[in-house]
């Protein structure tokens, strides 16, 4: 067995729980929330269900299982006798699956005799009509402790907190959802198709801070800054200009996306349609210096990879992170690193099950530059701020919720050093309106209007 300290609030999360067996811990990644849980369970050894996102099993609860020798096992990746054989099996251990397998196997878990459940990113839970939400506030009601995790629990509205603490118990949340929200929050509603329907919730002036107050009897909120001695933070923004067949590609694009979001009264929808969304999702590729014809990605310039080769020339030595959102971009930034003389990792959906090594690899450094992608690399990847200080993001989404995640990979306990963000960001671009979204300082529906060059039009009517 491997002996480590826990920090002052991991030992403090312990403590909590034993008074406060249903309970979510709202802390920002890089705090120690796995390890946190694992303290508990070998305090009080108890038949225990931890559902988590696939990526993070390994990197993340199998790691830190083994480090403080707790008995863990996972159930998710075998067949379907043998799942039925170890969810059933006796023993005060832990069962780890994913959400998915979570879902399809509730009634069994509860079968099983769970006593304590975890729910690893709670926030996969926000929306209170999904199956996985139902299956989670059937199997937590029927155990004797529950815990949550999560970084970013409401990553768009507040109101996505009821499924969660429905989750947690129903005196945390109350029955029924609406009876809850009108509590706490005023509806906006819209006309959409001749009908008012709600499209968010806006908090009640006069009661954020009695909000505030009800969710810290049922959480706790943890911001990195409170709890870790770490170093600074710097953003970068690196602007270039698209080259003249980039910048006529993107004009194309741009009609494109006026014409897919006109509609027949000769007014702009407010509304991101599944079509214009596709688009914009081209003019960030086309950002990248890629745009797919018949299917097939293809290069329309290197405007954005020639200014990523010059970042690196400045970087020098020191390893580098670089986050991508596109496989057509990933492939051809490998392809130039490598013939620039690096020695490139490439982490996304591909080779996400060899994450771990290709980790190791970088850390003792045989290899100095890693390619991620946010869904395969963004939560429960760790080792990487041993060795680096350095993130570039190629590209960004439209999720402010994954952005947080994978700056934190870097920014996170064991990091030494200050951390250096550089976004490579292409002038008069989505990339300018991305930026603005990750930051939580705009929205999708904003930036659309942007490109779309009506944004003041909008604002004025």
């Amino acid at each position: 067995m491997s002996e480590i300290t826990l920090f002052d609030h991991q030992r403090k999360g312990v403590e909590l729980a034993r008074t406060h067996p249903r309970y979510a811990f709202f802390w920002q990644p890089g705090t120690g929330k796995t390890i946190a849980i694992l303290a508990i369970q070998k305090e009080r050894p108890l038949r225990t269900l931890v559902v988590a996102a696939k990526s993070i099993i390994w990197s993340a609860w199998e790691k830190d299982a083994k480090l403080l020798d707790v008995d863990l096992r996972v159930v998710h990746h075998t067949n379907k006798a043998k799942r039925r054989e170890l969810i059933l099996e006796k023993g005060n251990h832990i069962l780890v699956t994913n959400y998915e397998q979570f879902r399809m196997n509730a009634e069994l878990f509860i079968e099983s005799g769970i006593q304590r459940i975890v729910f690893d990113e709670s926030s996969k839970l926000k929306n209170r009509k999904a199956k996985v939400t139902q299956a989670a506030i059937q199997v937590a009601d029927s155990c004797n402790e529950v815990y949550l995790l999560s970084g970013t629990p409401s990553p768009n509205c507040e109101t996505e907190l009821w499924s969660q603490l429905r989750a947690i118990s129903p005196v945390a949340s109350g029955l029924q959802f609406f009876k809850w929200a009108y509590n706490w929050f005023m509806p906006i509603t819209e006309n959409i198709r001749g009908r008012n329907v709600i499209a968010r919730w806006i908090p009640k002036n006069d009661m954020v801070i009695q909000f505030h107050e009800y969710l810290k009897k049922w959480s706790w909120a943890l911001r990195k800054e409170d709890c870790l001695d770490l170093p600074t933070q710097m953003d970068v923004i690196r602007e270039f200009e698209l080259t003249k067949p980039e910048q006529k590609t993107y004009n194309q694009v741009i009609e494109e996306l006026r014409l897919c979001c006109k509609s027949n009264e000769g007014d702009y929808n407010t509304t991101v349609s599944v079509k214009s969304e596709a688009v914009l999702m081209k003019l960030r590729q086309v950002a990248g210096g890629t745009v797919k014809v018949g299917g097939v990605p293809t290069e329309v310039g290197s405007s954005k990879l020639d200014t990523l080769v010059e970042v690196l020339a400045e970087v020098g030595s020191e390893p580098a992170i670089v986050w991508a959102e596109f496989t057509a971009d990933i492939d051809r930034i490998a392809r130039r690193l490598t013939k620039e003389g690096n020695k490139v990792g490439i982490i996304d959906g591909r080779t996400s099950k060899h994450a771990q090594e290709y980790i190791n690899k970088f850390v003792n450094g045989e290899l100095d530059r890693l390619i991620l992608h946010p869904k395969a690399a963004g939560h429960g990847t760790d080792g990487l701020q041993k060795v680096c200080q350095y993130a570039i993001y190629y590209g960004l989404s439209f999720s402010a919720e994954e952005h947080m995640q994978s700056r934190d990979r870097l920014h996170r306990s064991g990091q030494k050093r200050p951390v250096t963000y550089i976004y490579l960001i292409a002038k008069d671009s989505v990339d300018e309106s991305l930026l603005w979204v990750v930051r939580k300082k705009s929205s999708k529906q904003q930036a659309l209007l942007k490109e779309l060059g009506i944004q003041k039009t909008e604002r004025q009517g």
